[in-house]
């Protein structure tokens, strides 16, 4: 499968988006070490969110995580455009990183993984699953 070019541009930006310096933090959904910067992500993102700095996030792919993309995918579907709600759902996939890991998914299959990243949706966003897994198939996400 050919990774898409995005159609607008990645991250999602919190505080002022006029700001005269931007922290870009640039993570994968699957790694652990991301796992660990997350919290400290959030803590700048709020200590500066009405102020002279803001963070963007970028999500990345590493090639030894291949659960990552489509946790990737169903947080870019969930979030839309909006920032506070990626911000959200990345917490909360975080907290169960432990469910899509290397060793829970090694004989699991890509579906599997399609519907747990619908179950996370459905039980955080209280989205419709369907919704979730046709948005993950959408190319404008």
């Amino acid at each position: 499968m050919a990774i898409p070019v995005p159609k607008r541009p990645s991250g999602f930006t919190v505080g002022n988006t006029n700001a005269k310096v931007t922290v870009e933090v640039f993570l994968d959904i699957q790694c652990p070490h991301s796992k660990q910067a997350w919290p400290v992500v959030c803590q700048l993102a709020d200590h500066y969110k009405d102020g002279s700095v803001s963070v963007t996030v970028h999500m990345l792919t590493l090639s030894n995580h291949r659960q990552a993309w489509d946790m990737s995918l169903g947080l870019f579907a969930i979030a839309a455009n909006d920032a506070k709600v990626f911000f959200d759902f990345v917490s909360y996939i975080y907290a169960r990183q432990d469910q899509f890991y290397n060793a829970p998914f090694e004989h699991k299959t890509h579906n599997d993984l399609r519907q747990l990243v619908a179950d996370f949706a459905v039980a955080h966003a209280g989205v419709e699953r369907n919704w979730v897994l046709k948005r993950m198939a959408d190319d404008d996400v």
